[in-house]
């Protein structure tokens, strides 16, 4: 069992399923797991879901599609709760990447 399984199983209150989420997430980067369902951005987007801090700012949005890629990632391994609240953000990023990506044509 690793450190992170073991103290979230044990201290946090989150729903089973939350809890799994976020422990799968985090155990993929100590795996440093491909292909990767973590950064800044996906964890803003992870961290928002839960209620632990408020929406992403604007220096916390996907750099690229492959940032982009791990969001969507994170989406779809989250809850059906959370992805409902993920889904207005993870649009905003869609929408950004795909704005930052045209302007370089």
């Amino acid at each position: 069992m690793s450190i992170i399984r073991e103290v979230l199983e044990t201290v946090h209150t989150w729903p089973a399923d939350e809890r799994e989420f976020y422990i799968l997430r985090e155990e993929s980067r100590a795996r440093h797991a491909m292909p990767r369902c973590t950064g800044i951005s996906s964890d803003a987007l992870t961290n928002y879901a839960l209620g632990l801090v408020g929406a992403p700012k604007k220096g916390q949005y996907p750099a690229d599609r492959g940032d982009l890629a791990a969001c969507e990632r994170t989406y779809d391994l989250a809850p059906a709760r959370l992805q409902k609240i993920m889904l207005p953000v993870l649009e905003t990023y869609r929408t950004y990447v795909a704005e930052r990506w045209a302007a370089r044509v």
